[in-house]
């Protein structure tokens, strides 16, 4: 019996630290903060440590506990993936990295400034919130439905081609990969609408300059392997077989 409620009581901690409340809302607006603490990010693989004599990258928008070891939040500010949001802003940083290719143009958003290590990250400007990867203003819906049209362009329901990306139009919504015009009346309907939109996962995609590269790598790999295989058909000798009478 003990054991059982030690491992029921296990469980609830696990839950409790798993599925902790970082106090935004729905549109990843900071409504509740959590009294702050030390950052803990998942793509850092832990705590996030501090830099160049206790600097934070900016995008987290945090400062440097006493020890100038640790990133940290204030406790006017609610955490989530690794940023502090002040109470009423919403989540700036929209999880793409802009190292080496820039942030892709579906983003809406603007590579940081700070240029130590890891830092580039594409930031949302003020007043728009990083929704799935994406800036949108505050009310409104992400446009990415997800497709590119690079080389066959936008399939129909899939929006327009815009720098290489199938991008919605206006009075829409990107809603599981396509484009979803917004109701014209009905208050509720549009809002669940927007709602659904928001919802799952930032789409994954393959910067352009790197599939290109991939696909000029195969490209000559092929030219390759056919440029062996007629060079050893034209350096092997043709054998002539002659029957031997018995």
């Amino acid at each position: 019996m003990q054991r059982n409620l030690v491992l029921i009581a296990l469980f609830a901690l696990a839950v409790g630290v798993f599925s902790a409340d970082t106090g935004l809302d729905k549109d990843k607006v900071c409504k509740t903060p959590q009294g702050g603490g030390i950052i803990v990010d998942k793509d850092a693989n832990g705590r996030v440590h501090c830099f160049d004599k206790g600097k934070c990258f900016p995008w987290r928008h945090s400062t440097c506990d006493a020890d100038n070891k640790y990133c940290q939040c204030r406790e006017d500010q609610c955490i989530d993936d690794g940023e502090c949001i002040d109470k009423g802003a919403c989540k700036l940083n929209t999880g793409g990295g802009c190292k080496v290719l820039g942030c892709d143009s579906w983003r809406n958003a603007a590579c940081s400034s700070d240029s130590y290590m890891s830092g580039e990250q594409c930031v949302c400007p003020e007043g728009q919130c990083a929704v799935k990867g994406e800036c949108v203003a505050r009310g409104a819906c992400p446009k990415y439905s997800t497709h590119t049209c690079r080389i066959l362009g936008c399939y129909a329901g899939h929006g327009t081609c815009q720098d290489g990306y199938c991008v919605c139009g206006d009075g829409e919504c990107a809603v599981d990969g396509k484009c979803v015009s917004l109701p014209l009346s009905g208050a509720e309907d549009v809002e669940a609408l927007m709602q659904k939109s928001r919802q799952g996962d930032e789409p994954t995609t393959l910067p352009f300059e790197l599939g290109l590269a991939l696909l000029a790598a195969s490209a000559i790999g092929l030219v390759s392997i056919l440029g062996t295989r007629r060079a050893r058909s034209v350096q092997e000798p043709s054998v002539n077989y002659v029957r031997l009478e018995q």
